[in-house]
């Protein structure tokens, strides 16, 4: 994947559950997003945690 299509929170550091909306909004104000765009938002954590969604924006 290209990084042109990725978010990293160098600036803001690990927010915990904040992550996927804080990278949700960068990436719609950058304009990332667009009418048809699949994000998938992928989070792993300490351990076993970890958790994956895929959305498709429709309008």
């Amino acid at each position: 994947m290209s990084l042109d299509k990725s978010i990293y929170l160098e600036d803001y550091g690990h927010m915990q559950a904040v992550d996927p909306f804080l990278s949700l909004w960068l990436a719609e104000q950058s304009g990332k997003i667009r009418k048809g765009s699949i994000i998938v938002l992928v989070a792993a954590g300490t351990g076993w945690t970890w958790g994956a969604t895929v959305l498709q924006r429709i309008s």
